[in-house]
């Protein structure tokens, strides 16, 4: 088990349907604060830790938290077992007894003052957060592109996400892009059984 504190960058929801009806996903971009800043991922599924994801999918950006981490079963990744806002002291310290009497218990630590941070984005920010969301969009949809067209080339797939990036924000020569893929995707459906009576 570990901890690490993060700060919300970006939080989108989506269904993922099965045969049992499905269930929702979180996928979460965040800063790893106790790791330099390092911009990193996570989903986190409905069904996994209820209170997890009901804590993150109200999470905005900016918001700082304190991760609970376990390693699987499988040891192969972390789950997120706990989140609480930064700073907060978790509900099985706080209510712990506040002298240290016949339960054994000494009294939790008082943080000192800390001076209020501006929660206020800057326009940097701002737009830093804007590049960050429409690349994590068009990475989604070169996915579901690559994967409807059969392509598994990795530089491919990222070379397509950043042309679909380009293209949301107007760069030179965009105008061959959108040509581009209706000619990539033109002919997709031509081998393909009529399913009309």
């Amino acid at each position: 088990m570990s901890n690490m504190q993060i700060e919300i960058v970006n939080v989108s929801t989506s269904h993922v349907a099965t045969a049992k009806g499905g269930y929702m996903v979180a996928d979460v971009a965040y800063k790893n604060k106790s790791f330099q800043d390092k911009l990193e991922g996570k989903k986190i599924m409905d069904f996994a830790n209820k209170d997890v994801y009901s804590k993150i999918t109200k999470a905005t950006f900016g918001e700082t938290f304190e991760v609970t981490r376990q390693k699987s079963a499988d040891d192969k990744y972390w789950n997120w077992i706990a989140l609480n806002p930064a700073g907060s002291i978790p509900a099985e310290i706080s209510s712990a007894p506040t002298s240290a009497g016949s339960s054994g218990y000494a009294a939790p630590m008082k943080q000192g003052n800390v001076t209020p941070k501006s929660t206020y984005e800057t326009s940097e920010e701002r737009a830093a957060r804007q590049v960050l969301i429409v690349r994590q969009s068009s990475l989604g949809h070169a996915l579901e592109y690559a994967a409807t067209n059969k392509i598994k080339d990795e530089a491919e797939v990222l070379a397509l996400a950043n042309r679909f990036s380009d293209w949301v924000f107007q760069k030179e020569g965009i105008k061959s892009v959108a040509k581009s893929v209706l000619e990539v995707s033109s002919g997709f459906f031509d081998d393909m059984a009529d399913d009309l009576p």
